[in-house]
C-alpha cells in the first residue's frame, strides 16, 4: 500500500513552544493541519547560531519530522522511536518536541492520532 503525503496549505495555524533541555532553552513550532486540527508540521523556530552544527542539525530535523507527519506517521510511534533517559523523558531537543506534538494531538482530541 502506498502512503501520500498530505501538502500543508501556505497559511494554518500553529502554535509555539518553548523547550528546555540541558538548560539551554529552544522555540518550537508545530503547524496544524486546518481540516482535521491535528499537527503535521514541528520546526525550530529560534534555533542555535546560524551556519552551526546544531543549527542544521535542528532545521533538518524539523524537515524530517514534518514530513513524517504529513505521510501519516502517528505522533506516537515516533515518540516510541527516539531516545530516552533512564526517568523516561526524551533525551534530545527532538524527541521533547516529539512529546509536545503527542500532547498536542490528544488536546485535539485526535487520541493517539
Amino acid at each position: 500500500m502506498a502512503s501520500y503525503r498530505k501538502k500543508m496549505p501556505n497559511r494554518r495555524p500553529a502554535v509555539t513552544t518553548s523547550i528546555e533541555i540541558e538548560q539551554q532553552n529552544l522555540t518550537a513550532s508545530i503547524g496544524y493541519d486546518p481540516s482535521t486540527g491535528l499537527p503535521r508540521e514541528a520546526f525550530f523556530s529560534a534555533r542555535s547560531k546560524s551556519g552551526t552544527l546544531l543549527d542544521g542539525l535542528l532545521y533538518d530535523a524539523g524537515v524530517l519530522l514534518s514530513l513524517a507527519l504529513q505521510y501519516g506517521t502517528p505522533a506516537t510511534g515516533l515518540a516510541k522511536s527516539v531516545a530516552r533517559l533512564e526517568n523516561g523523558n526524551a533525551a534530545s531537543p527532538v524527541g521533547k518536541l516529539i512529546d509536545a506534538i503527542v500532547q498536542e494531538t490528544i488536546y485535539a482530541g485526535g487520541g493517539h492520532d
